[in-house]
């Protein structure tokens, strides 16, 4: 029999299901749980659990500012285990001590030297968004490149694969050794 606990965790659970998916748009999803987690206190691991569906569900999380998004998967709560589901914690746990990671981004971005969240531990994947991808909107006309950084498992946030990107969330490139590369490879 659940316990008290249990039971509220998991009528957590269906009514953040319940927002971000019924009641709102994969272009809103990731705003519309930080409006949610102002309006409620939720528990930890449904915390984890509601970002980690929103972020991945999101189709496009520019509209967030990077330093939100930084402050949403850095937040000081237990569990963070829980923003993946069973494969990724897994494919985390497997991933080797040191990580290559790739980001596509502009040539601002680069420059600026404030890199968003969002990797890639495939260079496919990464020569797609910088060099193929169009759905980029105020940025579809600024000049990408690929950044590489071999970063510590340790600090890698999460892996997701949900949308098949490979994709690791990354905010510390302070301690990390990188290389640049400006052209696709054939």
């Amino acid at each position: 029999m659940a316990t008290g606990r249990e039971r509220l965790m998991s009528f957590e659970k269906d009514f953040i299901y319940d927002r971000l998916f019924r009641r709102s748009s994969s272009g809103t999803r990731l705003q519309d749980f930080i409006k949610l987690t102002r309006r409620l206190s939720l528990h930890d691991p449904c915390h984890w659990h509601g970002l980690g569906l929103a972020y991945t569900s999101a189709d496009w999380t520019d509209s967030v500012p990077l330093e939100v998004k930084r402050r949403l998967f850095m937040a000081r709560r237990s569990h963070r285990h829980y923003l993946m589901n069973i494969k990724e914690s897994r494919h985390l746990q497997n991933l080797p001590e040191n990580i290559t990671v790739y980001r596509a981004m502009t040539e601002t971005e680069f420059a600026s030297g404030m890199f968003g969240i969002s990797w890639t531990t495939d260079s496919k994947i990464a020569e797609f968004f910088a060099f193929k991808y169009r759905r980029y909107g105020k940025y579809q006309y600024e000049p990408k490149v690929i950044h590489t950084l071999t970063v510590p498992k340790s600090q890698i946030i999460a892996c997701f694969d949900r949308r098949k990107e490979s994709e690791v969330i990354y905010v510390n490139q302070r301690e990390a050794m990188y290389k640049f590369i400006s052209t696709p490879t054939n």
